[in-house]
């Protein structure tokens, strides 16, 4: 069995032999020619997150964030209201929003918005901002306390009048799987909404927090998945439960071929998958939330947002250069990624000539 064959199950013919070095596993003509279709339009996002030390410790502003996106080929950014201080997103002018809006479309970049809650004052705070910014995509996740099954009923309520905010404003909000809640109960929470306007934003790491495996959370998610986080993460085992470590995506323990081709693949006529942002956070950490042995409806504890920390052995210029040479090493593995599915599925087709 060849290292891709599990990978590909579902659509295999049958195998053949290395090729280019690379473990190859024939896919049914059709398969092939989606693939290479959703390779080519591809929306690959920079993210304010990868560059995290940059902004709460340097001078990083939007500016550079799209001029970086701009200078590597990207298609866009991402980026959280409040990260960088004082010129952060949210404390922009309306002139200044403006500035950035037109900046992006000179550069042809889309822009997706991101929080980290649901609560009304700070979606009526996005949504300001999104509309300066022409911005149609905004991500949220669920910051609440106390049993599971509260969580997700405040959760359902919250969603449900963000989804009203969405139609009135012709915006589209997307919920992440953010550490503490499992895929089918975020599943749950999108079908009760019952909203196009409100759907899910996959995370290639968050659900080791949960005790969840990925292509398990992801294959439960897939029919809600429109936007995905990308980043290497190590489980850090903690009694019966795991936490997670933020590593180069080259480096961690996540099956990030089979993640990343089975995203592509969500669609029929057009891609399920609207952008796929490069979260990649060395030294992030968050603890435990769910356990393999916990009650049926486990209690959740109070949290704040996880942070990056910054590595104080050596000096502030070096480490903040060492994360934008991450950042860069990021686009080259995702690339990278994507050249060998691209040569797969060449191969394949041209077996069938």
């Amino acid at each position: 069995m060849t290292l891709l064959q599990p990978y590909f199950e579902k659509s295999l013919k049958r195998k053949t032999d290395n090729i280019l070095g690379i473990p190859i596993v024939e896919f049914r003509k059709d398969v092939a020619l989606r693939l290479l279709k959703r390779i080519d339009s591809i929306n690959l996002y920079a993210h304010t997150y990868a560059f995290y030390c940059n902004f709460n410790y340097g001078s990083f502003d939007i500016d550079d964030l799209m001029r970086f996106a701009f200078q590597e080929g990207l298609q866009g950014i991402s980026a959280h209201i409040d990260m960088g201080q004082a010129r952060a997103l949210q404390y922009k002018t309306v002139s200044e929003l403006r500035a950035i809006r037109s900046h992006a479309n000179k550069l042809d970049l889309g822009i997706n918005l991101e929080i980290s809650s649901t609560k009304k004052n700070e979606i009526e705070d996005v949504v300001r901002i999104a509309l300066e910014l022409g911005v149609k995509n905004i991500r949220v996740y669920l910051r609440h306390s106390g049993r599971v099954s509260a969580i997700i009923e405040k959760g359902i309520k919250e969603l449900k009048d963000a989804a009203k905010i969405a139609e009135a404003n012709d915006l589209y909000f997307t919920l992440e799987q953010h550490e503490d809640l499992k895929s089918h109960e975020l599943v749950r929470i999108i079908e009760a909404v019952n909203s196009e306007r409100v759907r899910i934003l996959f995370d290639f790491g968050n659900m080791i927090n949960a005790f969840e495996e990925p292509l398990v959370a992801l294959q439960t998610m897939a029919p809600f998945i429109k936007h995905v986080h990308l980043k290497g993460i190590r489980r850090v085992q903690q009694g019966d439960g795991f936490a997670q470590l933020g590593v180069a995506e080259e480096n961690d323990d996540l099956p990030q071929m089979k993640m990343l081709f089975d995203l592509l693949m969500l669609g029929e006529e057009t891609p399920g998958i609207k952008t796929f942002s490069l979260e990649q956070e060395i030294g992030y950490y968050s603890p435990v939330f769910r356990r393999k042995d916990e009650p049926g409806d486990p209690v959740i504890p109070e949290r704040e947002p996880s942070e990056t920390s910054l590595n104080r052995d050596i000096p502030l210029n070096d480490s903040l250069l060492m994360e934008i040479r991450n950042s860069c090493d990021q686009i080259r593995f995702v690339r990278n990624l994507l050249e060998k599915l691209k040569t797969i599925a060449d191969i394949q087709l041209s077996f069938e000539k």
